[in-house]
Protein backbone atom coordinates (compact mmCIF):
# COMPACT_ATOMS: atom_id res chain seq x y z
CA UNK A 1 0.00 0.00 0.00
CA UNK A 2 3.05 2.60 0.85
CA UNK A 3 4.36 1.87 -2.55
CA UNK A 4 2.42 4.20 -4.71
CA UNK A 5 3.73 6.72 -2.53
CA UNK A 6 7.17 5.52 -2.60
CA UNK A 7 6.92 6.28 -6.60
CA UNK A 8 5.26 9.29 -6.04
CA UNK A 9 8.43 10.56 -4.05
CA UNK A 10 11.08 9.39 -5.80
CA UNK A 11 9.39 10.39 -9.07
CA UNK A 12 9.75 14.15 -7.72
CA UNK A 13 12.43 15.89 -8.58
CA UNK A 14 13.57 17.10 -5.13
CA UNK A 15 17.02 19.00 -6.59
CA UNK A 16 15.04 21.34 -8.43
CA UNK A 17 12.27 21.89 -5.82
CA UNK A 18 15.10 22.52 -3.04
CA UNK A 19 16.94 24.89 -5.99
CA UNK A 20 13.62 26.65 -6.87
CA UNK A 21 11.96 27.14 -3.77
CA UNK A 22 14.48 30.27 -2.41
CA UNK A 23 12.65 31.81 -5.56
CA UNK A 24 9.27 31.12 -5.09
CA UNK A 25 9.36 32.57 -1.84
CA UNK A 26 11.17 35.41 -3.13
CA UNK A 27 8.49 36.16 -5.47
CA UNK A 28 6.20 35.91 -2.93
CA UNK A 29 7.30 38.12 -1.00
CA UNK A 30 7.75 40.33 -3.54
CA UNK A 31 4.19 39.97 -5.11
CA UNK A 32 3.48 40.81 -1.28
CA UNK A 33 5.28 44.02 -0.99
CA UNK A 34 4.08 45.36 -4.32
CA UNK A 35 0.08 44.99 -3.07
CA UNK A 36 -1.29 48.90 -2.34
CA UNK A 37 -3.21 49.16 0.78
CA UNK A 38 -2.47 45.77 2.42
CA UNK A 39 -3.31 46.96 5.72
CA UNK A 40 -5.87 44.71 6.93
CA UNK A 41 -8.77 46.86 6.51
CA UNK A 42 -12.00 44.51 5.76
CA UNK A 43 -14.39 46.62 4.14
CA UNK A 44 -18.10 46.15 4.12
CA UNK A 45 -19.68 43.97 2.16
CA UNK A 46 -21.44 45.94 -1.11
CA UNK A 47 -24.74 44.82 -2.85
CA UNK A 48 -24.06 43.95 -6.55
CA UNK A 49 -23.79 46.92 -8.60
CA UNK A 50 -26.64 47.70 -10.60
CA UNK A 51 -26.26 49.97 -13.47
CA UNK A 52 -27.35 53.69 -13.58
CA UNK A 53 -29.41 54.18 -16.72
CA UNK A 54 -30.78 58.00 -16.97
CA UNK A 55 -34.24 58.12 -17.23
CA UNK A 56 -35.84 61.47 -19.36
CA UNK A 57 -38.08 61.89 -16.70
CA UNK A 58 -35.71 62.05 -13.23
CA UNK A 59 -34.44 65.23 -12.69
CA UNK A 60 -31.03 66.25 -13.46
CA UNK A 61 -30.37 65.82 -9.01
CA UNK A 62 -31.54 62.72 -9.27
CA UNK A 63 -30.03 61.36 -11.88
CA UNK A 64 -26.70 62.53 -9.91
CA UNK A 65 -28.08 61.03 -6.76
CA UNK A 66 -27.93 57.79 -8.43
CA UNK A 67 -24.25 58.01 -9.93
CA UNK A 68 -23.23 58.90 -6.52
CA UNK A 69 -24.82 55.72 -5.41
CA UNK A 70 -23.40 53.69 -7.90
CA UNK A 71 -20.03 55.21 -7.31
CA UNK A 72 -20.17 54.17 -3.59
CA UNK A 73 -21.36 50.65 -4.25
CA UNK A 74 -18.82 50.60 -6.67
CA UNK A 75 -15.80 51.87 -4.47
CA UNK A 76 -17.34 49.26 -1.77
CA UNK A 77 -16.74 46.62 -4.39
CA UNK A 78 -13.07 47.43 -5.40
CA UNK A 79 -12.22 47.87 -1.66
CA UNK A 80 -13.57 44.71 -0.93
CA UNK A 81 -11.37 42.94 -3.78
CA UNK A 82 -8.78 44.92 -2.59
CA UNK A 83 -9.09 43.20 1.13
CA UNK A 84 -9.48 39.73 -0.84
CA UNK A 85 -6.45 40.35 -2.71
CA UNK A 86 -4.42 41.17 0.03
CA UNK A 87 -6.09 37.48 2.15
CA UNK A 88 -4.67 35.91 -0.64
CA UNK A 89 -1.27 37.36 -1.28
CA UNK A 90 -0.87 36.78 2.69
CA UNK A 91 -2.06 33.08 2.25
CA UNK A 92 0.32 32.57 -0.34
CA UNK A 93 3.20 33.88 0.95
CA UNK A 94 2.89 31.80 4.28
CA UNK A 95 2.21 28.72 1.71
CA UNK A 96 5.57 29.55 -0.13
CA UNK A 97 7.19 30.10 3.71
CA UNK A 98 6.08 26.45 4.40
CA UNK A 99 6.95 25.09 1.49
CA UNK A 100 10.68 26.40 1.43
CA UNK A 101 10.63 25.11 5.34
CA UNK A 102 9.48 21.80 4.30
CA UNK A 103 12.33 21.30 1.31
CA UNK A 104 14.80 22.37 3.95
CA UNK A 105 13.22 19.36 6.33
CA UNK A 106 13.04 17.30 3.44
CA UNK A 107 16.37 17.51 2.39
CA UNK A 108 17.84 16.77 6.25
CA UNK A 109 15.55 13.68 6.11
CA UNK A 110 17.60 12.58 2.94
CA UNK A 111 20.90 13.41 4.31
CA UNK A 112 20.22 11.34 7.78
CA UNK A 113 18.42 8.71 6.20
CA UNK A 114 21.91 8.38 3.48
CA UNK A 115 23.76 8.29 6.76
CA UNK A 116 21.45 5.94 8.40
CA UNK A 117 21.81 3.90 5.52
CA UNK A 118 26.14 3.47 5.64
CA UNK A 119 25.83 3.13 9.27
CA UNK A 120 23.98 -0.02 8.38
CA UNK A 121 25.42 -1.05 5.44
CA UNK A 122 28.51 -1.04 8.03
CA UNK A 123 27.45 -2.92 10.61
CA UNK A 124 26.09 -5.58 7.73
CA UNK A 125 29.30 -5.90 6.75
CA UNK A 126 31.07 -6.34 10.10
CA UNK A 127 28.31 -8.67 11.41
CA UNK A 128 28.94 -10.86 8.46
CA UNK A 129 32.44 -10.57 8.96
CA UNK A 130 32.38 -11.66 12.80
CA UNK A 131 29.55 -14.15 11.10
CA UNK A 132 32.00 -15.71 8.93
CA UNK A 133 35.18 -15.72 11.33
CA UNK A 134 33.18 -17.35 14.06
CA UNK A 135 31.59 -19.91 12.14
CA UNK A 136 35.24 -20.44 9.43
Amino acid sequence: MALPWLTLIKAVPWTDVIEHAPSVLSGAQKLWQRLPGRGGSTPTAAAPATPVVADAGQSLSAQVAALRASLVAAEQQVAELQARLSDSNVLLRDMAEQQARMVVQIEDNRRALRWAAGVATVALVLAVGLVAKVVG
